[in-house]
């Protein structure tokens, strides 16, 4: 078991000053671009890597010391197996971390990443098996059809554990999208430009469109996948046990990436039910995402005048988190917009304001029609400015007659 208590870090990345409490469950970071939430991610997945070369270490220049900083370091209080303890790393005399480095890392490998990297979305390419029986895979989204391939299609010699994960991986595709049903893998033969047979991995699916490859599926479906079926498959290789006994960290680097905003009501959902016993830490800008959470889930990070980060003060909530909020009042109060109307409505409001205190009837009528065209129909505010705007709109046109 492993579980991530409190972080704390100084002069790292863009971060200069932070200490962090996690609670067991689900943690979700927000805050603005730049703040410093992938670096919080990154100095946790380092703190549990083992002693590598470091050309192999795919994090190398992810952590960096603060120019011309003083001190520079991290440290860690966890829980691994029962028992909690304290992990540091000081950047002080490097300019970098180096993977080789006899640091004080955190005994466990029971964390997974998901960055932005492994996600990255691109034109998904058809798995071909060659002569010798070997499938070369491109992304994480490759990865996730080949472990598809070898659990349904080579499934000799399948274990207990794995014959669970795979059949929790296909009612994953009915919690996404109740229309969405796993068909199977299975191998095609074609010919390619030279006449030869060819052999592909295919994972079919059924829609109600037809019966479809996966591989033609949104690029939402296949983030979603990257993430939900990727966790599956690093649990099933990497530990050989069933997902829900996964009792690890799972991080994940902007969570919303790709997905409409339908998905990103329901991923966090759909993650806790897939990975029951694990400690969830994600980061995100989506306000959809933090108005589906529980109470408690949010951690909502500012900067200080000092260049200091800081757990800002949220509104209280209910036990329902702020499962009641509006997508505005969450961008405003919650993720700290300060204003989420576009610059033009602001300006034409603010003129519309000025031209009835001046009474100017043809300021009046030019902002209250350009405000109207702007509001959706049911918007009470238009109601509003209708009121405001009437009886000027009524000398006018008694003018005109």
């Amino acid at each position: 078991m492993l579980r991530i208590n409190e972080i704390n870090i100084r002069n790292i990345n863009s971060i200069t000053s932070l200490n962090l409490r996690l609670q067991p469950g689900v943690n979700i970071l927000c805050g603005t671009n730049g703040i410093g939430k992938t670096t919080i991610l990154d100095c946790i997945q380092y703190s549990t890597l083992p002693r590598m070369n470091p050309r192999m270490n795919p994090l190398r220049n992810n952590i960096r010391r603060t120019v011309n900083s003083s001190d520079s370091f991290y440290s860690i209080n966890a829980t691994v197996n029962e028992h909690e303890d304290d992990f540091f790393l000081d950047l002080i005399n490097e300019p970098d971390f180096h993977a080789s480095q006899e640091i004080n890392r955190i005994n466990s490998r029971k964390l997974i990443y998901l960055n932005i990297s492994d996600r990255n979305q691109r034109t998904p390419l058809r798995l071909r098996i060659n002569e010798e029986g070997r499938i070369r895979v491109m992304s994480t989204y490759d990865l996730i059809k080949r472990w598809f391939y070898r659990c349904y299609y080579k499934k000799k010699n399948m274990s207990e554990e794995t014959f669970e994960n795979l059949l929790l991986a296909k009612k994953v595709f009915n919690k996404l999208d109740p229309n969405v049903t796993f068909v199977e893998a299975t191998e095609k033969y074609e010919e390619d430009y030279n006449n030869d047979m060819v052999k592909f991995i295919e994972i079919m699916v059924k829609t109600q469109r037809g019966t479809i490859n996966m591989d033609f599926l949104s690029s939402g479906y296949r983030a979603c996948f990257s993430i939900l079926f990727g966790i599956i498959r690093h649990v099933e290789e990497r530990y050989n046990i069933p997902v829900e006994n996964f009792d690890g960290v799972v991080l994940i680097d902007e969570i919303d990436l790709h997905l409409h905003p339908e998905w990103q009501t329901k991923i966090v959902g759909i993650l806790k039910w897939l990975i029951p016993n694990a400690q969830i830490i994600i980061t995100t800008h989506s306000p959809h995402v933090i108005q589906n959470a529980e109470k408690g889930e949010i951690v909502p990070l500012g900067i200080d005048g000092n260049n200091n980060m800081f757990i800002r003060n949220l509104p209280e909530s209910s036990e329902y988190g702020y499962q009641g909020w509006t997508i505005e009042e969450i961008l405003v109060h919650v993720m700290g917009l300060n204003n989420p109307k576009s610059k033009v409505f602001l300006k034409k409001i603010k003129s519309f304001e000025e031209a009835l205190d001046k009474e100017d009837i043809a300021a009046i009528k030019e902002n209250y029609y350009a405000l109207d065209s702007m509001l959706h129909s049911r918007n009470p505010l238009s109601t509003v400015l209708r009121i405001q705007a009437e009886e000027f709109l009524e000398e006018e046109e008694v003018g005109d007659e």
